[in-house]
């Protein structure tokens, strides 16, 4: 028998508005609980992108630039996810890797840089002939952005109820 995703039912948050009239308040917590658990498993892997991108050599640029990114877009599906109950296997959901709230701590810097990173990451992967000095945002630079984007979504979704697990 082929394993049910939970993320299968679609948004949770429209879930949870809909059956609200037919559930009790218990029933609707265990939904709540199961989107946060995802929440959570979201989170578990920016952290582990991240780390493994901390430990690699800056000769490995092409595969620490590439969990960099990964380590943001899990981060940032982390945060669409538990806002707004928006989830996507689709490819074109990586053009939303700086779409967090408004109200998100700079913003406006993580819209602009992380579409940056995307870019660089495209390169790293998909065009050999592509070299370290041509990337957009250094190494050091990438870390950087993506430890603040981090530590900002774990501070983020803990006001706003769910205290995330992992040191960034």
């Amino acid at each position: 028998m082929a394993r049910a995703s939970f993320l299968s039912i679609g948004n949770p948050r429209k879930v949870i508005e809909q059956l609200r009239p037919l559930l009790t308040a218990q029933e609707l917590q265990k939904i709540e609980d199961a989107a946060n658990a995802q929440v959570q498993l979201l989170f578990d892997l920016a952290l582990s992108h991240f780390r493994f991108s901390e430990r690699l050599a800056n000769a490995h640029w092409r595969q620490r630039i590439s969990r960099y990114y990964y380590a943001a877009y899990s981060a940032s599906k982390c945060v669409r996810l538990f806002v707004q109950g928006e989830h996507s296997k689709e490819v074109a959901d990586h053009k939303k890797v700086g779409a967090v709230p408004n109200d998100f701590p700079d913003r406006a810097l993580y819209e602009a840089q992380l579409a940056v990173l995307r870019e660089d990451r495209n390169s790293c992967d998909y065009d050999h002939e592509f070299s370290v000095g041509e990337l957009v945002i250094s190494q050091r630079e990438a870390s950087e952005l993506v430890r603040k984007f981090l530590i900002d979504t774990k501070v983020y979704v803990g006001g706003r109820g769910l205290a995330l697990a992992g040191k960034v």
